[in-house]
């Protein structure tokens, strides 16, 4: 999901457990940064709803035993999570003997999330609604704790399991493809890894899109929402994200999600990000020897403007397919324009060779800082807009087969 922070290849891939809690905070502070301007007002106001909103309300207990708790920790935080602020509602002191502990607090009115910190690093996530839990473990394992008295939260927890057991092999797969490329390894070695890590992506994606369209939990859809990892996915999973008030109407998470999304706009109304039906902006960069490209050089032409980098393993996995669409296309009123976010001129000019792509290339070689990049709101790669005759975004994002399809479309035969 578009939510700001910019992941290279490696790091756009899910993250550990214990790192996805942050990822799910940058993408509300996205989501709320109209709000920030009143952010103190707002964590004042919240703070005195909960208290009044929640007079009546029966008060629960989350019982935690965990087992190796460190002699240093010794007090326990179990902490509510709003877009706006995170309010500590309970605090425990832990039985060294036990490793045990116990909160007492009002619930949310809705099931909302919330977070056991333990230390400065050691977080568990939990989607609770208004009924007391019990959760036993060990510390050094809370990718592998029992809960009983919240289906959401033990649903989030084997959901946490199973992406960062993905994630650690497709971390192995892209190792051991950088060690075979340091290698020189030949080429059908290499495209058999990217293939092998095109199919690992596809089904950590097809897990978190599979969580958030089929979880009977607001909280764990919101949250595995959150965690996708590039424009591309988004897209995917957009739909999605749209369809969750009317599946959750009475969750306030929800609601505080979608509103705050659907103010992220800048102050023409539209999207931030460029998108479908927007007009595409020009941009006007050196190629590989000096001379200075523009989008606009191609008006009057469907032109794929493709976002890439020499090292993105994903990038390179799809350069056969951009090729094919080339040779298809090209005499046909199509053209690609690449940009590069590389910051190497030698290691760019080489996969171009390398990748026979043979059309135009432009980069200001400043990898993640790129003003193109930036313009368009790209936050992972590959990333690509096709841009009609008349200069409008008419797709984003295509690969494979639907790259081919969507040319055959809107291309003259």
């Amino acid at each position: 999901m578009p939510v700001g922070y910019r992941s290279h290849f490696v790091k756009a891939s899910i993250p550990s457990v214990k790192e996805l809690f942050w990822r799910f905070m940058i993408f509300f502070q996205e989501l709320c940064f109209l709000m920030k301007q009143m952010i103190k007002l707002t964590g004042v106001l919240i703070f005195i709803w909960l208290s009044c909103n929640r007079d009546t309300q029966k008060m629960i207990t989350a019982k935690v035993t965990l087992l190796h708790i460190p002699d240093s920790v010794r007090t326990a935080y179990l902490e509510e999570i709003h877009p706006a602020a995170t309010f500590t509602i309970d605090t425990a002191m832990i039985d060294p003997l036990k490793g045990s502990f116990t909160f007492t607090f009002y619930p949310a009115p809705s099931e909302g999330l919330y977070r056991i910190r333990l230390g400065d690093s050691t977080n568990l996530l939990l989607a609770l609604g208004n009924s007391a839990i019990t959760v036993r473990g060990d510390y050094h394992h809370l990718d592998s704790i029992q809960i009983r008295g919240s289906s959401s939260s033990a649903e989030l927890q084997r959901f946490l399991s199973g992406v960062n057991s993905l994630n650690q092999s497709l971390q192995r797969s892209l190792q051991q493809y950088e060690e075979l490329r340091t290698n020189h390894a030949k080429d059908s070695v290499l495209r058999k890894y990217l293939s092998g890590i095109s199919d690992q992506r596809r089904a950590l994606l097809d897990t978190i899109l599979t969580e958030a369209r089929t979880t009977s939990s607001p909280v764990n859809a919101i949250f595995a929402l959150s965690i996708l990892d590039n424009s591309a996915s988004w897209e995917e999973g957009k739909s999605i994200f749209n369809g969750l008030q009317q599946r959750f109407p009475d969750n306030e998470l929800v609601k505080q999600a979608t509103d705050a999304y659907r103010k992220k706009l800048n102050n023409t109304g539209q999207s931030i990000a460029i998108s479908i039906g927007d007009h595409a902006p020009d941009i006007s960069y050196p190629d590989t020897a000096g001379r200075i490209i523009s989008l606009y050089d191609f008006k009057g032409k469907y032109v794929l403007l493709d976002f890439w980098a020499s090292w993105c393993a994903p990038c390179r996995a799809g350069n056969p397919n951009l090729v094919k669409a080339w040779r298809m296309f090209k005499d046909k009123n199509f053209t690609i324009l690449s940009v590069s976010l590389d910051t190497k001129k030698s290691s760019w000019a080489e996969a171009i060779v390398h990748d026979n792509l043979t059309w135009n290339h432009i980069s200001d070689l400043k990898g993640w800082n790129s003003a193109p990049a930036a313009l368009y709101g790209v936050e992972a790669i590959p990333a690509n807009f096709l841009v009609n005759p008349a200069g409008t975004v008419v797709a984003v994002n295509l690969a494979g087969d639907s790259l081919i399809h969507k040319l055959k479309e809107v291309l003259p035969h």
